[in-house]
């Protein structure tokens, strides 16, 4: 596998990057995920499951010094979460609902990763958008403690609900930057969530709170009461930053049906929504637009899906223009049901835009 005889060498310098490069094909592959091409899919990972295992191997072997122990531990998490992923997209031609939990895998594996940002520049760059790497080097000055890494998780392991995970960049600990609050999809998890938005979030100084809903989705029925500990969470989490400059309310499916809610129903709360595959409430363009007229909107849509169709979504943004609403689409083409995690960038240059322009 390597020249090099010692195992920890080769931990990092043949593990990591196999993991990093397996971690992108597999967001790419959930991303536009299409059934039919199962068996192609499965021809591109397999062998890249084995490179995977031939590192796990390594790593058992390997001696990590104690200063850098709790990194082992991580990288070896990431790793099974990798393979995990990868073995559910195998068992989706059975279970479709396995690629739901192969992209709650990923998510996972990230969140393993991310520590680890803080001690290797390959992995302090896999974190960052490509166009943003190299004016964001790692440096000693700039590194934060090792265990905190800038992530915050309050009530909110995977067994509970109501509660939050957040990032907070260190120029939003310090200055008033913009906040995107991100919500999961139906029975989906905030803590995963969170993964979906950080590294655009943290190539824009950016902080992200991703929420989870009190039961399994987002209460559609009675706005108010997710809306209650939202608010809760938000207010939590600004007492210890400074109050954010602009927030983007964003969400996928179900969250993106409920940001479409909250956005038209409390504009002064949220003029700027990000909708990644939603539905729109027919009852809300039912009622009158908001005097301040500056709501501002986002719609992502996959002709793919088949969930919400692409043909719904179009109507409603046809609608919400006639309302005088700012209301933009993006198209997918090649896009199901599923999180488009490479329009992320392009989803924050427009909230960027939209804020300047108010």
């Amino acid at each position: 596998m390597s020249t090099h005889q010692d195992p920890l060498v080769d931990a990092i310098t043949l593990g990591v990057p196999t993991l990093l490069q397996l971690l992108d094909g597999l967001t790419a592959v959930l991303e536009r995920f299409n059934p039919d091409q199962h068996e192609q899919l499965l021809a591109i990972l397999q062998p890249e499951q084995v490179k995977l295992g031939k590192v796990q191997q390594t790593l058992k072997t390997a001696s990590f010094p104690s200063h850098v122990a709790r990194f082992g531990e991580l990288l070896m998490e990431a790793i099974t979460y990798a393979d995990r992923a990868i073995q559910h997209i195998d068992h989706s031609a059975v279970d479709p609902m396995r690629i739901l939990a192969a992209s709650r895998a990923v998510c996972r594996a990230r969140e393993a990763l991310f520590p680890s940002a803080t001690l290797l520049a390959p992995i302090h760059e896999f974190f960052l958008d490509p166009d943003k790497r190299r004016q964001y080097p790692l440096s000693e000055a700039n590194r934060p403690d090792f265990e905190r890494c800038r992530v915050i998780h309050q009530a909110h392991s995977r067994e509970t609900r109501g509660g939050y995970s957040a990032f907070v960049p260190n120029a939003a600990r310090e200055n008033s930057r913009p906040l995107i609050i991100a919500l999961h999809g139906g029975t989906g998890h905030g803590r995963d969530t969170l993964w979906h938005w950080l590294t655009s979030a943290r190539s824009n100084d950016m902080s992200v709170m991703a929420p989870t809903s009190i039961d399994d989705t987002w209460s559609l029925f009675q706005v108010e009461l997710d809306l209650h500990a939202i608010l809760e969470n938000l207010t939590e989490l600004t007492n210890t930053i400074p109050e954010p400059s602009a927030i983007l309310l964003a969400g996928m499916s179900d969250g993106a049906t409920y940001a479409l809610q909250l956005g038209l129903k409390r504009p002064d709360l949220f003029p700027n929504v990000a909708a990644f595959s939603g539905m729109l409430d027919p009852s809300l363009l039912a009622e009158p637009p908001s005097p301040s007229n500056n709501q501002h909107i986002y719609w992502l849509h996959g002709h793919r899906d088949t969930m919400f169709p692409f043909e719904l979504a179009n109507e409603s943004v046809a609608a919400l223009k006639t309302k005088g609403l700012d209301v933009v689409l993006d198209e997918q083409a090649g896009l199901g049901h599923s999180f488009a995690s490479s329009r992320v960038p392009a989803t924050l240059d427009w909230f960027q835009a939209a804020v300047e322009g108010s």
